[in-house]
C-alpha cells in the first residue's frame, strides 16, 4: 500500500468515527425526546419504527412513514421532494416541544446540537402534537377562571363603561 493509501484509510477511519459519534449522540437525544412525549425510549434505536414514533409526537398521520420511505426511490425529484418532507416533519416534531420554526431550521441542519439541547433542557417539555398542548393550556386555564374571563370580555366590549366608572 502506497501512502496515498494509507492516507485514505485514515481519513475514511476518522469520518467513520466522527459519523458513528454523531449518530450516538442522536439516539441518545431521541431516546430522551421519546420519554419525555410519553414513548418508549427504545424506539430509537429501531429503524422505520423510529420514524413512526416520531411521527407520532409530530401529530402525524402514519401513511407519513410510507412518503418518507418510498419517495427518495423517485429520480431526481422524489429526492428534492423529500428534502421537503422531511423538514416539515422535522418542524412538527420540533413545535410539539414548544419550539419555533428557527429553532426547527437549526434541528434540520444540525440535529446534533439542537436535539441534544430539547432532549437535555429540563425547561423544555412535550407539549403535544405540534403544540396543541399550549392551547389546551390556555382553553383549561380560560374554564378554570370563568369569572375573570367575563370580566375581560366586558372590559373589551364595553371600553367606555370602564373608563365611565
Amino acid at each position: 500500500m502506497d501512502s496515498y493509501g494509507y492516507a485514505y484509510s485514515g481519513l475514511l477511519g476518522t469520518y467513520l468515527v466522527i459519523e458513528l459519534i454523531i449518530a450516538v449522540i442522536i439516539i441518545v437525544s431521541w431516546w430522551k425526546l421519546f420519554e419525555k412525549a410519553g414513548k418508549p425510549g427504545w424506539a430509537s434505536i429501531i429503524p422505520f419504527y423510529n420514524i413512526y414514533i416520531m411521527l407520532e409526537i409530530a401529530g402525524l398521520q402514519w401513511w407519513w412513514l410510507l412518503i418518507i420511505i418510498f419517495l427518495p426511490f423517485i429520480p431526481i425529484i422524489g429526492l428534492i421532494v423529500e428534502i421537503g418532507v422531511w423538514f416539515y416533519v422535522n418542524l412538527k416534531f420540533v413545535q410539539s416541544y414548544g419550539k419555533d420554526t428557527g429553532f426547527a431550521i437549526g434541528a434540520f441542519f444540525l440535529p446534533f446540537i439542537f436535539y441534544p439541547i430539547m432532549a437535555f433542557n429540563k425547561d423544555i417539555n412535550y407539549v403535544g402534537p405540534a403544540g396543541q398542548g399550549e392551547v389546551d393550556q390556555i382553553l383549561n386555564q380560560m374554564k378554570s377562571n370563568p369569572d375573570q374571563n367575563q370580566q375581560e370580555q366586558q372590559s373589551t366590549e364595553n371600553p367606555q363603561d370602564t373608563q365611565n366608572q
